[in-house]
């Protein structure tokens, strides 16, 4: 098994959507906030149906969850445009990008910018079909896309290192 990576990487945009989707979207925050707009609209219609004394139709049905399904919408409208902004705005973030983990932690090498980590300031990483989400604080996140590996022993190689140092 390898104890260092190299990863150069360039990210389109649609890699850096779907990723920060995922990250905006799995965050603790916005499922209760979620959650809780569900709770109120079900706590409505079932008060609605005690007053009413009415049937149950279609209509009430989607009047009563569409202010949840707008505020998701538009919440998507929103992450997409400063997605956007921000990859147009700084692409030196998103092209010509190298990463270095070893034993010490993750160093990244870009054109604008520079940054090293040790593995204790990483605190969790995430896997999922496409790429590796590596947390680091609260709010900062880095992407390892996984087409850029050569072969399938790498990749594991890669995730048995990630595990290893934090796990």
């Amino acid at each position: 098994m390898e104890n260092s990576f190299t990863i150069r990487q360039d990210l389109t945009f649609s890699e850096f959507f779907s990723s920060a989707l995922y990250y905006y979207l799995s965050g603790k925050s916005l499922k209760r906030f979620f959650l809780f707009l569900l709770g109120l609209s079900l706590l409505s219609m079932f008060l609605g149906f005690l007053t009413t004394s009415q049937s149950v139709d279609i209509i009430t049905i989607i009047s009563t969850f569409a202010p949840f399904i707008i505020l998701f919408l538009i919440g998507i409208i929103v992450i997409s445009l400063i997605c956007l902004y921000i990859y147009k705005s700084q692409p030196h973030l998103f092209k010509n990008v190298s990463y270095y983990f070893n034993h010490w932690g993750v160093v990244r090498h870009g054109e604008q910018t520079e940054f090293s980590k040790p593995w204790r300031d990483i605190t969790k990483f995430k896997e999922t079909k496409a790429f590796f989400l590596l947390y680091i604080g609260s709010t900062d996140f880095h992407i390892i896309q996984k087409r850029i590996f050569e072969n399938d022993k790498v990749m594991n190689d890669f995730r048995n290192l990630l595990n290893e140092n934090l796990n």
